[in-house]
C-alpha cells in the first residue's frame, strides 16, 4: 500500500518531495490521526485535497497496519 499510494508523493523513502513532506520520525499513533482526519474530509494542511481521496475508502485496520509500517520502517 505504501509504494502504490504514499511512495508516489512522500518519495519511496518516505523522505518527502517537493511540496510533500517527510513523513519520517512521525509516531504511528500520529499518522493515524492525520489519516483518519484526511478519511473524515478535514483539512489539516494545504496538501489536504491531494490527501482526501487517498484516505476516504481506508479501513480503520489498513490505517492502522499502513501507519504501523511506515513507523517502523522509516524512524
Amino acid at each position: 500500500m505504501f509504494s502504490a499510494e504514499c511512495a508516489q508523493c512522500h518519495g519511496r523513502t518516505a523522505r518527502g518531495m517537493a511540496s510533500f513532506p517527510t513523513l519520517r520520525n512521525i509516531s504511528a499513533p500520529m499518522l493515524a490521526e492525520k489519516l483518519t482526519k484526511y478519511r473524515a474530509g478535514e483539512a489539516i494542511g494545504p496538501n489536504s485535497m491531494l490527501m482526501f481521496p487517498v484516505a476516504e475508502n481506508l479501513t480503520d485496520e489498513e490505517i492502522e497496519l499502513l501507519t504501523t509500517y511506515i513507523a517502523d520502517t522509516f524512524n
